[in-house]
């Protein structure tokens, strides 16, 4: 694990989310720090998600990490351009990613 990241929205927890670079191999391997992050997740009843990102921040790849991130990644695991991340941190709060960061996204690529 690269770090852990507790996204919140305005206090409030909404998911964990633990970050990869891509060279790391076993994105799939659930050691115990990760095991217990699933559990401490469940009994908080908020997503966990393990993203690898590639190292020009361009494409994310997601996998679920416990049931409740599957409501979001319905197939376990899914691959997003950065805008499409940057909508799916938004999804998670509830809100619609304003066109506005987006199109900064654009700007700074």
């Amino acid at each position: 694990m690269d770090y852990l990241l507790l996204e919140n929205d305005i206090g409030l927890p909404v998911a964990l989310i633990e970050y990869q670079r891509e060279q790391k191999i076993d994105i799939f391997l659930m050691d115990q720090s990760t095991y217990a992050i699933k559990k401490l997740t469940d009994m908080a009843k908020i997503p966990f998600f393990i993203v690898r990102y590639s190292n020009d921040i361009s494409m994310f790849y997601l996998l679920s990490g416990n049931e409740r991130a599957e409501i979001y990644i319905p197939s376990g695991e899914e691959t997003m351009t950065e805008a499409e991340y940057v909508r799916f941190l938004y999804r998670l709060r509830g809100y619609d990613c304003p066109q506005t960061i987006i199109d900064g996204l654009k700007v700074a690529v």
